[in-house]
């Protein structure tokens, strides 16, 4: 859900103001693969299968990393829109939601990531050996 907002909120600010991430694109193709992360984890949660909780790990570390990716580039747009009068106020609001947004996104990301590793890594089974007298 939070893919599809934050791709119409992109979508305002290529409106509003064109800059560094509107050329790079990251709100369209980021907000994309935050969807894919999102709907390969409700599939690994409603079929446990080891190759969709693998594939969840793996799109949800991709979505980390986009969405880390989104935040130093939002933060890069607001530090030069604070040193001269760049971005206008519409602009500036709709890039503090974007950040609003993509910072859950980013923690949440790593947090999926986590479970799935631990999910799929601990594989191990301990054999425990009981002495009977």
């Amino acid at each position: 859900m939070m893919g599809v907002v934050i791709f119409f909120i992109g979508f305002l600010l290529t409106i509003s103001y064109p800059d560094i991430v509107i050329f790079s694109g990251i709100t369209y193709w980021g907000s994309f693969i935050y969807i894919s992360a999102g709907s390969l984890s409700v599939a690994a949660q409603n079929k446990l299968n080891l190759c969709l909780v693998k594939a969840s790990l793996v799109m949800n570390a991709i979505s980390a990393i986009t969405a880390g990716l989104t935040i130093h580039l939002l933060f890069i747009l607001l530090i030069i829109s604070v040193g001269g009068p760049r971005l206008y106020p519409e602009g500036l609001r709709i890039t503090v939601i974007l950040l609003v947004f993509t910072i859950p996104q980013f923690i949440i990301s790593i947090c999926i990531s986590v479970f799935a590793c631990k999910a799929t890594c601990d594989r191990d089974s301990t054999v425990v050996n009981v002495l009977l007298n």
